[in-house]
């Protein structure tokens, strides 16, 4: 089995035998129970996320007021990095800061996206209204 193997091999180039092991080892990995579970998850969160940045996109969330509301209750002088606020919504990573300010309760007394869309969205995905519940109750930090 071994001689067959690696005559097979010897026709491949040393980049395309990588990605074939590595597409075996991801095929192996996707078919584990828990990797379907966490497959499952991240694929409705990020339904979750996309359907709330639609929900402020389509101006049914007042960022305005949000914005108003967070700099009434911030000090932001306090910062020493005053750069924090020079976002891009084109660059991916300050879109997903943006979209996480948003989302997550970040300051007491003030909703987030994620309280706002609960409350006026009528969800029947028993998943989405549990994965919004999680989100209503997180917040973001760094580990």
């Amino acid at each position: 089995m071994d001689d067959v193997l690696e005559r097979i091999l010897a026709n491949f180039s040393e980049e395309d035998r990588a990605r074939l092991f590595f597409n075996a080892r991801q095929y192996q990995l996707n078919r584990k129970a828990h990797i379907k579970k966490y497959n499952k998850f991240r694929k409705l969160q990020s339904e979750v996320i996309d359907s709330m940045e639609n929900y402020i996109l389509d101006g049914k969330y007042d960022i305005n007021k949000y914005l108003k509301d967070m700099t009434s209750k911030v000090n932001f002088d306090k910062l020493k990095d005053k750069r924090f606020f020079n976002f891009d919504y084109d660059d991916p990573d300050d879109r997903t800061i943006l979209d996480e300010l948003f989302i997550y309760k970040n300051i007491e007394g003030i909703p987030s996206v994620t309280e706002i869309y609960l409350e006026k969205n009528k969800l029947r995905n028993e998943d989405k209204v549990k994965m919004l519940n999680a989100m209503n109750n997180s917040y973001v930090s760094l580990f």
